[in-house]
Order: C-alpha cells, then sequence, then structure tokens
C-alpha cells in the first residue's frame, strides 16, 4: 500500500535490513517459471469474450515451453547475464523491469527499463535461419493497426479485443510479414503474420514475437503528441507511449487458477506502486473506456472533481481511479509503495527522489499530462 513521505521517516532503521551480499532482483518479483498457461494457438476462431465471464486466451505461437517449466525455451533473452541480478539470459524476455541495469542509493543494483511484454522464442528455423513460426491472436477480434515502416516494434499489428465490455488490445511486434490489413476480423488463434527480426537492435538470431497486452491511454493522443513530441506520428493512437501493458504471463496464469476472473478483476488486482493526484475539473478520457478503474470516480461530473486520484502499478499502468478531496496545481505524488522506497526501485523514471519523498519527473510529467489530455488539447507541465 503506497505511503505519505512523512511516514517513511520512522522506517529509516530498516533500511540496512534491506542490504545484503546478494542483490535483489527485480525480475525475480514475479515468479521466473511460469507453468500453468493454458491454449493452443491453432487456427480456430473462438467467441469473443465481451460479456462478464473469464478469458479463454491461446499463445500467439506454438512454443509451449511454459507449460513444461522450460522458460529458458519460451523466453528469447537478451546478450548479457548480470551477476545475482539476471543470471540467466532468458529473464530479459520477460515483463518488468528487467532491462537496463544502474546502480541505486543504497549500493545493490536494480533495472531501470520496463519490458511492456513478453519476447517468445521461435520453435523452428528455415535453412538460412529465419524463424518459421507463425504469429496469432490470442483472441478474437478485429486488426486496428498494422505498421510496416517507422517503428522500433518493426513490423506490428495491433488486435482489439472486447473484455468485460472495454476495449483491450494485443500487439504482436517484430513480424517478418503481417498477413492481415485494418479492419479484418480474427478469430482466437487466427493467423496474423509470420515472426521476424524487424525493427530496432534485433538481428536474425534474436529472431521473436514481442506480446503485450494493454490498456489505451487516451483518445486524444494527437493532442498530447503534437505537444510533447511534435514530429510526425507514424503509428497514430497506437504509438507505444499511448499504450500501457499489462504482465502477460500472470494474466494467463491467474485464468489457469480462475478460469471466471474478468479482466477488471486481474487489473485491479495488480500491486500498486505509487499514487499520483492529477487536478480536476476536466474528464479522464481512461474512464470513458475503463469506469471499472473507479465505479465512484467515473459516475462523477468532471467539473466537481477537485482531483483525480490514480493508482499505478510500479510499471506505469493505472489500476485504480478516485476522486481526491483536495485540489492540485499539477500532478502532485500522493503516495509511493515500501518495496520501492526502501529498495530505491525503478519507476520506469516517472518520478525522481528527493530525499525521503518522490516528485514527479519530468517523464512522470508528460506521462501523467497524457491522461490528463483533453479534445482541447494537452496541459502544459
Amino acid at each position: 500500500m503506497p505511503v505519505r513521505p512523512a511516514a517513511l521517516l520512522v522506517l529509516l532503521l530498516a533500511l540496512a535490513a534491506c542490504q545484503s551480499d546478494r542483490a535483489p532482483r527485480e525480475a525475480a518479483d514475479r515468479p521466473a517459471h511460469r507453468t500453468a498457461l493454458s491454449g493452443a494457438g491453432a487456427d480456430e476462431a473462438g467467441a469473443d469474450a465481451g460479456g462478464a465471464g473469464g478469458l479463454d486466451l491461446a499463445l500467439p505461437t506454438s512454443n509451449r515451453a511454459l507449460l513444461d517449466g522450460r522458460p529458458e525455451d519460451f523466453y528469447m533473452g537478451v546478450s548479457v547475464t548480470i551477476d545475482s541480478l539476471r543470471p540467466a539470459k532468458w529473464e530479459g524476455g520477460q515483463y518488468g523491469f528487467v532491462r537496463d541495469p544502474v546502480p541505486t542509493v543504497f549500493g545493490f543494483k536494480t533495472f531501470r527499463r520496463v519490458h511492456e511484454g513478453l519476447d517468445i522464442r521461435p520453435t523452428g528455423r528455415d535453412a538460412e535461419g529465419n524463424a518459421v513460426d507463425t504469429v496469432r491472436a490470442i483472441d478474437a477480434g478485429r486488426v486496428v493497426h498494422v505498421n510496416t515502416a517507422g517503428s522500433s516494434y518493426g513490423n506490428y499489428v495491433v488486435v482489439e479485443h472486447t473484455w468485460s465490455g472495454s476495449p483491450v488490445y494485443s500487439l504482436y511486434a517484430h513480424l517478418a510479414e503481417p498477413y492481415v490489413a485494418v479492419g479484418d476480423a480474427v478469430g482466437r488463434g487466427g493467423t496474423l503474420g509470420k515472426m521476424g527480426f524487424t525493427g530496432r537492435g534485433l538481428g536474425r538470431s534474436r529472431s521473436h514475437v514481442h506480446l503485450e497486452i494493454a490498456l489505451l491511454l487516451n483518445r486524444h493522443f494527437d493532442r498530447w503528441f503534437d505537444q510533447y513530441i511534435g514530429t510526425t506520428n507514424l503509428q497514430g493512437l497506437f504509438f507505444g507511449t499511448n499504450l500501457a501493458g499489462v504482465p502477460p504471463a500472470e494474466l494467463y496464469e491467474a485464468l489457469a487458477r480462475d478460469p471466471d476472473l474478468t479482466f477488471p478483476e486481474y487489473v485491479r488486482g495488480l500491486e500498486e506502486g505509487y499514487v499520483v493526484d492529477l487536478p480536476g475539473g476536466a474528464p479522464l478520457d481512461l474512464l470513458s473506456r475503463y469506469p471499472w478503474l473507479g465505479p465512484d470516480a467515473a459516475a462523477t461530473p468532471p467539473d466537481s472533481v477537485a482531483a483525480w486520484r490514480v493508482a499505478f502499478t510500479q510499471e506505469g499502468v493505472p489500476i485504480r481511479v478516485e476522486v481526491a478531496d483536495e485540489s492540485v496545481p499539477r500532478p502532485t505524488v500522493e503516495g509511493v509503495s515500501l518495496r520501492i522506497w526502501l529498495g530505491d526501485r525503478s519507476t520506469n523514471r516517472m518520478l525522481y527522489r528527493r530525499g525521503v519523498s518522490y516528485e514527479p519527473a519530468r517523464r512522470g510529467y508528460s506521462y501523467f499530462a497524457l491522461l490528463a489530455t483533453t479534445a482541447e488539447g494537452a496541459p502544459a507541465w
């Protein structure tokens, strides 16, 4: 539970207990071996999970190694290990803080950058070393974006699903070739393209598909992009910043434990990392698509809201929205989790530490402005 910075002063003596000869691993905050995934990537159509029940998701390729407890054969990792922080290369293909190691103020290392999806390695290659795997939709939906130029993700496809009445997006990146077009309907396990290595920093040896399952942050993304980026946006709404990816493997695992689990229940159950108050008085576009993030907040007239209180995971996914009592002139950090504060954990450069408290970093102000952007424009924070 995020706590106010002042309340953390009494915990200073506990910092010594957080330091040891063995560096903590943020990648290990999530189970390394996930063996409960279910579903097959066959070319079969499934029912659209638009009701209130649970989901029946397929894996996006024929790689089933995770089901057998062989994560090293499932994840396409990175090229280096980092002592006890990431002893196995495959760990770099997981979701979460597994990229860009940096030292912390307490002497151990942590990972600074979030990897917002899963990197799944090929099950076969042709004589030239190219991956032969077909990439398939994890659930029934509609293709809303196909990119073939101008992205670090290379060729990628985005599919919109309707889960519990809300649009949720799956993204499949680094394709050698997309086989679909915008507007195509796809079934669960429907063919989307061929695995490849297009995009920034990849070579044939690291061919894989990058899978994300994400919320769309703002339909007025172009207004924010014009003010904060100012270049040509080739991806429209489906520029990476506008998609907040949840942990895919944990979703599969949660559904295996509880087939009736809904997507809103899963998101609301993710661990809080920090809480930020945003100026009120204008609507949050996010709530129009995901009112289950805060039913009371969604039902409150925006012009009567003093401030929007938004809870985020450590990775930056919004998981709860409430109405705060006191107004704020700009984004204000209401609290951070003990594990972030005690361990000097990364917030993906959204927040920075000032003594015992946290404030939005420049990147954080930009990100929080995206959530607050309306049809009239983006706030200048």
